[in-house]
């Protein structure tokens, strides 16, 4: 335990909760149950549903987005004599050295058309500064440390890994409200989850009776989807309640993923949590974060995406094969990684 406080940068609550912001969340949950004073700073905005912080937030009177990390932020910090500043999430305040900023995956270099012209121009122009600058650079994987020094040539001794954690949801009596048996696909609707091919993909399976359903919402830094579906046994549900993404997590028959690139892939391992068979991409990532817990394919093929579901669906997973995926998603804890950065971060200050 420790009465040291940490400066962190809160721009996530003023976002939905989802993905890298629910992680940042979770994080400063962790570390205030470990003693930390955790304050976070953020735009004078409400905060958005989903979040119930248990540490101090500071609202600051400015602009909003990237331009009030750079103006109203900036001030703000110099103001309190430049503390260290942690960038769970979010860019971080460029030319501020006292800071620790986080990069989840470098997905906005990758392919141009993943993204919006402007929020790839700001991350292009902004995030090989702020590496460069920064006391420390957070990642989540061995894979996006590799990419991060290729990307931005920083030494490896300055980037620190903490991996995040399935979110943990209630069991409520919540329905699934799908009939019949179901593969479930959950993400942003961001082009590089490949959510096309996929669609694709199962028009090419045989009409078993069971369904795909897709789960999340559309972002507006994203580029284009055109996702076009004709087919009655996929639906898109956009986003869900987290009673409602428990229920289907639960009776889903298998959990699917054709993503192009990740820098970590919570999902899976969400699925993982209730006991359900995964079959993900054979990327990288997927391979050093579910292992060999999961069933493979190549994601830029239709026909082999819809072998493998089909193969993946006719396995049968006993109580034994569910409480395996169980305690492999149980490997990834947020206590723990928040103990790890609690760690580092004593010997920053």
């Amino acid at each position: 335990m420790n009465n040291k406080t940490l400066y962190i940068n809160g721009l996530f609550l003023a976002q939905k909760a989802t993905g890298v912001q629910v992680v940042s969340y979770e994080m400063c949950q962790a570390l205030h149950k470990l003693g930390w004073h955790v304050v976070c700073f953020m735009p004078d905005v409400n905060i958005e549903e989903g979040y119930n912080p248990n540490f101090e937030v500071v609202k600051l009177a400015g602009h909003k987005g990237h331009v009030w990390e750079q103006t109203t932020l900036r001030r703000h910090l110099k103001k309190i004599g430049s503390p260290l500043f942690i960038n769970l999430f979010g860019l971080g305040v460029v030319g501020y050295k006292n800071q620790i900023v986080t990069v989840h995956d470098i997905a906005y270099s990758v392919n141009k058309e993943w993204f919006s012209f402007s929020y790839r121009t700001c991350y292009s122009l902004l995030l090989p500064i702020l590496t460069r600058q920064a006391k420390l650079v957070l990642t989540v994987s061995e894979f996006s440390k590799r990419e991060i020094i290729k990307e931005f040539s920083i030494s490896s001794d300055k980037i620190f890994i903490f991996s995040p954690a399935p979110k943990s949801r209630p069991h409520t009596d919540t329905e699934a409200d799908v009939d019949g048996k179901y593969v479930i696909a959950v993400s942003s609707m961001d082009p590089r989850k490949n959510f096309k091919t996929l669609v694709e993909a199962y028009k090419k399976r045989p009409d078993d009776g069971v369904k795909l359903i897709v789960v999340g919402g559309a972002a507006k830094i994203y580029g284009e989807t055109n996702i076009h579906n004709t087919d009655d046994r996929i639906k898109f549900l956009g986003r869900v309640s987290d009673e409602r993404l428990e229920a289907l997590y639960r009776n889903a028959s298998l959990y699917v993923c054709t993503s192009l690139y990740e820098g970590f892939g919570i999902p899976a391992l969400e699925a993982m949590q209730y006991g359900c068979p995964v079959a993900v991409s054979d990327i990288e990532i997927f391979h050093e974060v579910l292992g060999e817990h999961a069933v493979y394919f190549n994601p830029t093929d239709t026909t082999d995406i819809a072998e493998k579901i089909t193969i993946a669906l006719s396995k049968k997973y006993d109580e034994i094969d569910r409480n395996t995926l169980i305690e492999h998603s149980k490997k990834y804890n947020m206590d723990f990684s928040a103990e790890k950065l609690s760690k580092k971060l004593e010997t920053l200050l």
